[in-house]
């Protein structure tokens, strides 16, 4: 496995998460795309965190699942071609996906990252419904590449632990 820099910035609480693990399966995903030795951007959000961004950057007033920012596009691209850009992911998007769909968080998460990384790959679903059949079965591709490393049987996405209710000190039913 290449030793590809994967940078995570967790800007949720809802969730906790394995970092080594995120990072696994990522390189598992540039590996299969032949680039070991690349650099990525991973935000893990929430609902609230996403909505803002693809607001402002894709003039869609909601909540998403996944959005991706290139960084090899355009007149500077190629100033740091190992540098393949932004992928954001609203876990809580995630997690109401993966219920809806009787799936684990953990295999949602891993299709929303494949996801993420072949737009920056210049994958488009929304193009044309041939670029969409490329995309969906490639996304196939890579979700088998990541099975074979086998890190989707651990738990490495699951709810934050709520902490334990306080209980007042004292004798209730009696007066003082």
């Amino acid at each position: 496995m290449g030793k590809a820099i994967v940078d995570i910035d967790n800007r949720q609480t809802k969730f906790e998460t394995s970092p080594q693990v995120i990072r696994k399966i990522a390189r598992s995903i540039l590996d299969a795309l032949d680039c070991p030795d690349a650099e990525l951007s991973l935000v893990l959000t929430d609902d609230a965190g996403i909505t803002p961004i693809n607001r402002e950057y894709l003039a869609r007033d909601r909540s998403t699942n996944v959005i991706a920012f290139p960084m090899r596009e355009g007149s500077f691209g190629d100033i740091t071609p190992g540098l393949l850009g932004d992928v954001i992911i609203s876990l809580e998007t995630a997690d109401t996906e993966s219920r809806h769909a009787g799936i684990p968080l953990t295999v949602r998460f891993a299709q929303l990252l494949v996801h993420g990384i072949l737009h920056l790959f210049n994958y488009d679903h929304e193009k044309s419904a041939r670029d969409a059949a490329i995309m969906d079965a490639k996304s196939a591709e890579m979700m088998t590449a990541i099975e074979k490393e086998g890190p989707l049987s651990s738990d490495f996405i699951r709810p934050e632990k709520s902490p334990a209710p306080t209980q007042t000190a004292g004798v209730s039913g009696q007066n003082a």
